[in-house]
């Protein structure tokens, strides 16, 4: 492969960070702190000549692993082999899966409202049947970690449910860790996601151009949270909307901080130039995007006050035009 074919990346448990692949390279050393119990190495294929999913990950510890791939399967030494209850895990929901599909391909023939009711059910479905498959598999990292990735940030559950699910389930070596910390955290900011009134959530983080960002630091000006992504419609739709927003008020009132997560950072970077998102940008930080409610309903988009108070979200006030009218008003009030 080329390094234009592949692109690799791992998550040490609070942060995914991309490697960068030299022509012909083929050993990797990472260096880093960890905070998990393995190291979760992806490996995303941008190619039609191999039979083999486009993306593929592997838990390694910190042991020297070796990763051998194949026209159609991948093979890893010295580390966790997930193939099996892998398996097991997709055939236990085979056919939830296939019902959710099953309405994509059929979405064209339906209202919004019915396709919408449809596949909040089905997704639920899915997701008890999921729980179900951890509780099973309860002492393994494999279902810890379907908990952490797919059930904790789902917006189809009630995060204080699944929150009780969380501590009565797993082990506590599970529980007593970073990554268990983290896993509250994220259904914390499932409640923040879905409220307005309240308090947010103490964050800080880098931005691309490695300034430090710490919420304490937007005390006694209003900020602008927005989660996005340049593959997601409703997200770029609404980008110029921010843009006049940022063009009307002066940052000594008003700041924007805008967290994408994009996968290709070319695309990303090319979006800001594109949409002129001329504000503080961050790329994929889960940690500061899971105070927010993480990705798991793009876009979204929050208004905190001068004390810390989300006063206006574009998920719970059901904020559907791109022009974002509410806001607006909202911002028209206050300023």
């Amino acid at each position: 492969f080329s390094s234009k074919k592949i692109e690799i990346s791992y998550f040490n448990g609070l942060k995914e960070k991309k490697i960068e692949i030299l022509k012909k390279q083929h050993n990797i050393t990472i260096i880093d702190s960890f905070f998990s119990k393995f190291v979760t190495i992806i490996i995303c294929f941008d190619t039609n000549n191999y039979e083999l999913p486009f993306y593929n990950n592997f838990y390694i510890s910190e042991k020297t692993a070796r990763i051998i791939i194949g026209r159609k399967k991948i093979l890893i030494k010295n580390g966790n082999d997930l193939s099996s209850i892998e398996k097991k895990y997709n055939y236990f929901i085979i056919s939830e899966n296939t019902e959710i599909e099953n309405l994509m391909k059929s979405s064209n023939t339906l209202s919004s409202d019915s396709f919408e009711t449809l596949n909040k059910n089905l997704r639920k479905k899915l997701i008890y049947k999921q729980l179900e498959f951890i509780k099973q598999n309860k002492t393994t990292y494999y279902a810890f970690n379907i908990f952490k990735q797919y059930i904790a940030p789902s917006f189809f559950m009630n995060p204080d449910s699944l929150l009780r699910f969380y501590k009565s389930i797993f082990p506590l070596n599970f529980l007593n860790t970073i990554e268990g910390s983290e896993i509250e955290n994220i259904l914390s900011g499932r409640m923040v996601a879905e409220h307005e009134n309240i308090q947010a959530l103490d964050f800080n983080s880098i931005d691309i151009l490695g300034n430090e960002i710490n919420f304490q630091n937007y005390k006694g000006k209003f900020l602008i949270v927005n989660l996005w992504a340049s593959w997601c419609k409703p997200c770029v739709a609404e980008l110029p909307a921010i843009k006049e927003i940022k063009d009307k008020y002066s940052s000594d009132v008003i700041d924007i901080i805008s967290i994408s997560f994009d996968r290709d950072s070319t695309k990303f970077l090319n979006a800001l130039k594109k949409y002129s998102m001329s504000w503080t940008n961050i790329y994929r930080d889960y940690k500061f995007a899971n105070k927010f409610g993480g990705a798991g309903r793009l876009p979204m988009l929050f208004l905190i006050d001068k004390n810390g108070i989300i006063i206006y979200n574009r998920l719970f006030r059901g904020e559907t035009s791109s022009q974002l009218p509410i806001l607006k008003s909202i911002l028209a009030e206050k300023i």
